[in-house]
């Protein structure tokens, strides 16, 4: 294993370890300052379309210059000295004017590039494994911070919680700049006229269409899942907030030995196959989820269901993306694939609310379960691809 992807896992590690920290905690932060549950929706629905705006934007800004390190090192500084801000914040304006920040110039920048450096920094036949190992660092960091966050609370106060993810940033930010060479990797970038790479019919093709529909409909049904859960578990299972807790950070440890295991098979057997086991995988889950009787079912079935989906879609998926494009637009095409959770956020919420109002927290479950499901059907049918 080279310093470079070292690095990488390093990275990730941290940068999700951070965000664990912050997005959990967030909404019940903003609670405190005398926002209601109905007014949170559509506040969250206009910070997720500008993050959404920004993110191919940077991704373009990144192919006409170059320097995506530099992005990447200043998106993830941005974020560290924001989360500061977040703990010295006295009332509701600046939560909302920190957030709107934290999605134009911080979250959308570093990320979604940093992923294109990891493709670039990789050859075809091995980029399933390095993502695996990538998004295995970053399950690591995810479920180690959303574990420690409800401790610090309750120790320290919400506030508090704040610092920790800014150190985290800022020491994500370091690691990449000391443990990371974006120009050592098997596929060399060249400089290209922006104007003209705008208007190569090699962007945007019909591959990469049907690719990003079918991620928008999985990570609806992550969405969903991530922020409907624990809810469900309580009111549906009459599990305590501990118990529920405890259950949801499993699903994070559960991806960890996982992740290297489904890159290692996308690069054996193909990325179309490994996306469409995690399609099906998440219209199992919500499915499982919506039969839902007892604590074992949860263990023997959700929580490895859950596992299996995430694992299987996250190697796959982001090895695949910036295979579907020319060079020149890869940064692009991995923030628009970053901006489906973007999009998917928006969605997601209103579905459900929906759902569960005309009938009940099960069958609105069911529902969601055909978002992957015709995400599957789309990659099954109308998506071609070699066999990598």
């Amino acid at each position: 294993m080279n310093k470079t992807i070292l690095g990488l896992f390093i990275f990730n590690c941290c940068y999700m370890a951070a965000t664990g920290f912050v997005l959990p905690i967030l909404p019940l932060y903003v609670l405190e300052f005398g926002v209601d549950v109905i007014t949170m929706g559509p506040l969250w629905t206009a910070i997720s379309l500008i993050g959404l705006i920004m993110a191919p934007l940077w991704g373009s800004v990144s192919d006409k210059y170059g320097r995506r390190l530099f992005h990447v090192i200043g998106g993830a500084l941005t974020l560290s000295f924001i989360c500061v801000l977040y703990a010295l914040a006295v009332n509701l304006q600046q939560i909302i004017i920190l957030t709107v920040l934290w999605a134009a110039l911080g979250s959308s920048q570093s990320f979604p590039i940093f992923m294109t450096i990891v493709s670039e920094l990789t050859g075809t036949e091995e980029q399933g494994r390095v993502m695996g190992f990538f998004w295995m660092g970053g399950s690591i960091g995810w479920s180690f911070s959303v574990s420690l966050s409800g401790a610090i609370i309750e120790k320290f106060g919400i506030r508090e919680c704040f610092f920790p993810p800014a150190i985290l940033y800022l020491l994500s930010a370091v690691l990449s700049k000391v443990m990371i060479d974006e120009h050592s990797g098997k596929v060399k970038r060249r400089r290209v006229d922006f104007m003209e790479a705008m208007k190569s019919s090699k962007w945007c093709n019909l591959n990469f269409i049907i690719f990003w529909l079918a991620t928008i409909c999985f990570f609806i049904s992550e969405t969903v899942k991530n922020s409907y859960i624990l809810v469900f578990f309580k009111q549906e299972l009459g599990l305590d907030d501990a118990l529920a807790t405890f259950l949801f950070s499993l699903t994070g440890w559960v991806e960890i030995p996982i992740l290297p295991f489904f890159g290692f098979l996308s690069d054996r057997i193909g990325r179309k196959l490994v996306i469409l086991l995690g399609l099906f995988s998440s219209f199992l889950f919500n499915i499982s989820v919506s039969l839902l009787q007892d604590l074992a079912q949860v263990i023997l079935i959700v929580i490895p269901l859950s596992g299996i989906s995430w694992s299987a879609f996250a190697s796959a998926s982001s090895a695949l993306i910036g295979n579907l494009v020319e060079e020149s637009h890869r940064a692009k095409a991995m923030s628009l694939y970053n901006s489906s959770r973007s999009i998917a956020s928006v969605i997601a919420p209103s579905i459900m609310s929906i759902a569960i109002l005309k009938t009940n927290f099960r069958i609105a479950f069911q529902f969601c379960a055909l978002i992957p499901f015709a995400g599957f059907l789309l990659i099954l049918v109308r998506f071609k691809l070699s066999k990598k």
